[in-house]
């Protein structure tokens, strides 16, 4: 006959320390952590038993939910409290792993004490894997780098958006991210989120209609009042958020006291954008073998040259976006020949520019630069920060060599990776609501930008001279758009064609499974509020009470909901899950999820797909009162808007006991219409009135009568 075995938790919620275990083995002793749970469990567990204190959790090197055993011992007495036992630890013993794949099931051990009787998992257990379970070498999840999800009201899309960007930003699938944060879990998955927000990974805005380009990208906005300055003082470049702008001078007179003045500031999309290119930068920097300035520096003439071949005449944009044209590359000194233009970059080059000004950039110069700056960001004023160094003439084409340099110098670090499969750390930018404001104007220029081939480093990589700073601008790699659009303010079809052809779109459907009976139970006992708590404590009796009743299962109460209750922990709360826990369990009262497809079926005869209603409407109910609430706050309001001028139809959808029509004799107080050239009075006498109930009012059948 095997030896008695147990896993045993370790780990106190709330408590200071959590984990316990050196505690326990400093002692020999391992301690129940709940008053009254687990008692009857514990007080069985006979002398010369072996316990194993473990730790369920989720491996992301590998992929995969394990059981980590930390440590074994003998029981050597059982106080019989439900509280104590007497352990001898092996102080040999080493921590070994149990993956879900050697083990099925193993990693499903959550509770505080549990007895294994499964062959196999003893097996495991006490013969020990003792090898630590390598990574493997999986690739990252893919994700468009602009997508949008969209669906009716209450769908939970700016919910989703925080999975779906901690999943970007790990780089694993929906479906790892759900195992590794089942819905019980949300709490912690906030929280990784808010601690990526924090760290600036993630960003969020919401567009509305009075959103702009300049709030989105950039634009000028005022400064507080300045002090009074001097007529023959200069003011140079005030920083504000980073951005730097010259002022001019005060001129013949002082600058007033308190006038006004203006800088450019960085908007939220340029921001994540500067923040995702530095740490490309400094990625690229690190990610291949170092290199002298001469070999970079040679193999930018051989690129420059190849491009002249290939590409006569050759353009470089300046800071201010005017054309200067590469004219001599002397491949033994290093210096490099250009001649001044007359238009911007953007606009057609003439066939001769006369009368141009030539300069030139010498190879010492354009490594004094580089080695001072590693981005031309960092350049604010070409007095100070070039001229400073390398002299005054040619500022304009110093600042274009050292860009150009820098660019070049990226491409050919990717070049020197060759095939190791490493990317920069990711950024997300979340837009909510994105389609309720002008999509074509905030974005601007920039919407070339945003397509996987257009963004910095790509092969037919693009930049914009930006309108204000007159700053070159490109989107980096490793910014990822994630917006949100609800299909009943405006439908996909009616989406700018520009915006539809640059991001991918995921649809959000109603999840009426949600709100099933067997749902609404599971979230009420994993509610983290009520964790701590036994099944006769308040506030969880009187939370418990009122969904007994709203379900119509309060001989539930007076089951072995611990029983229950343990098989939930192992099962997990997906619908599915509940269901199979549940199922014996006699439900007579509301049923939401039946409900909620009910409406939804008439709504799409009526309507269409996208005049639905979601789950998230109905998933804070937990009693009567809240359910009368959800209809007079959320439902009934936006079934107005669907049917605005036709409210008869909401009688098709929740039927007669929801909307009442007026008697025709005695509506508007028997008074009637005054007669006026050009309209039936009789006629319009006949027109229908309706009046919404007050779901107040209404009892629970009229609700089940939806679904009836």
């Amino acid at each position: 006959m095997p030896t008695p075995t147990y896993l045993l938790g370790v780990k106190w919620k709330g408590s200071n320390p959590e984990d316990q275990l050196p505690r326990f083995l400093k002692e020999g002793i391992w301690e129940n952590g709940y008053d009254d749970n687990y008692v009857d469990l514990i007080n069985s567990i006979p002398v010369g038993a072996t316990v194993f204190a473990k730790a369920p959790t989720y491996l992301h090197d590998i992929g995969e939910a394990v059981l980590i055993l930390r440590a074994k011992g003998i029981v050597e007495a059982n106080h019989n409290d439900g509280a104590t036992l007497t352990v001898t630890w092996d102080p040999k013993f080493e921590k070994y792993y149990l993956t879900e794949s050697q083990v099925p099931g193993i990693s499903s051990h959550r509770l505080t004490a549990e007895h294994i009787t499964q062959p196999h998992k003893l097996a495991a257990l006490l013969d020990g894997i003792v090898a630590e379970p390598k990574p493997k070498q999986k690739p990252k999840a893919a994700f468009a780098r602009n997508q949008i999800l969209y669906g009716p009201p209450g769908t939970g899309k700016t919910y989703y958006t925080t999975a779906r960007a901690v999943a970007l930003l790990e780089g694993i699938t929906d479906a790892e991210l759900a195992s590794q944060y089942p819905a019980e879990k949300r709490a912690e998955l906030r929280q990784k989120f808010e601690d990526y927000r924090a760290a600036g990974r993630i960003a969020f805005v919401t567009f509305h209609q009075a959103f702009t380009y300049e709030d989105f990208v950039e634009g000028i906005k005022p400064l507080p009042p300045a002090p009074e300055i001097e007529a023959a003082e200069t003011v140079e470049e005030p920083e504000v958020e980073n951005v730097k702008v010259p002022l001019e001078k005060a001129g013949a007179g002082n600058l007033q006291a308190n006038s006004v003045q203006y800088v450019v500031r960085k908007g939220i999309f340029r921001q994540m954008c500067d923040l995702a290119s530095s740490v490309v930068e400094s990625f690229d920097a690190g990610a291949v073998q170092s290199y002298t300035f001469d070999e970079l520096y040679t193999a930018f003439l051989e690129y420059l040259v190849d491009l002249k071949r290939t590409s006569a005449p050759v353009y470089f944009p300046t800071k201010r976006g005017r054309r200067v044209e590469l004219k001599t590359i002397d491949k033994l000194s290093g210096q490099l020949g250009f001649q001044f233009g007359k238009g911007k970059i953007d606009e057609p080059a003439p066939t001769e520019e006369k009368d141009s000004a030539y300069g030139s950039v010498s190879k010492a110069k354009a490594q004094k630069l580089y080695e001072s700056y590693s981005s031309v960001n960092e350049i604010t004023s070409f007095s100070r920060d070039i001229g400073s160094l390398v002299g005054d003439s040619s500022k304009s084409l110093q600042w274009v060599v050292l860009n150009e340099l820098i660019i070049f110098e990226r491409k050919w670090n990717a070049q020197r990776r060759g095939n190791v499969k490493t990317s920069p750390p990711p950024f997300v930018l979340i837009i909510d609501e994105i389609n309720r404001g002008n999509v074509a104007n905030i974005f601007g220029e920039l919407i070339t930008l945003l397509e996987d081939d257009k963004r910095a480093g790509a092969t037919e990589a693009l930049t914009v001279t930006l309108p204000y700073s007159q700053e070159q601008f490109s989107v980096p790699q490793n910014l990822y758009l994630i917006g949100t659009m609800n299909t009943a303010d405006r439908s996909v079809e009616a989406l700018d064609t520009a915006l539809r052809r640059r991001f991918s779109f995921t649809e959000m459907l109603p999840q009426p499974e949600l709100l099933s009976p067997h749902q609404m139970i599971s979230r009420l006992w994993w509610h983290e509020e009520f964790q701590d708590g036994g099944w006769f404590e308040e506030p969880y009796l009187s939370a418990e009470t009122k969904l007994y009743e709203l379900l119509g299962c309060t001989a539930l109460a007076q089951q072995d909901q611990e029983l229950l209750w343990q098989q939930l922990q192992n099962s997990g709360s997906t619908p599915a899950a509940t269901h199979q826990v549940f199922k014996g369990v006699p439900m007579h009262g509301i049923d939401l999820e039946q409900l909620l497809r009910a409406i939804n079926a008439r709504l799409e005869q009526l309507l269409d797909h996208d005049h639905c209603i979601g789950h998230a409407l109905l998933i804070h109910v937990q009693d009567f009162a809240g359910l009368q609430q959800a209809f007079q706050r959320n439902i009934l309001p936006l079934l107005k808007e669907y049917f605005f001028g036709d409210w008869g139809k909401i009688g098709l959808v929740l039927g007669e006991a929801f909307i009442t029509q007026v008697n025709k004799n005695k509506a508007a107080g028997n008074i009637g219409l005054k007669k006026f050239s050009g309209y039936s009075v009789g006629e319009l006498s006949e027109k229908p009135v309706y009046h919404l109930v007050d779901p107040q009012s209404l009892e629970l059948k009229d609700f089940q009568e939806i679904y009836a």
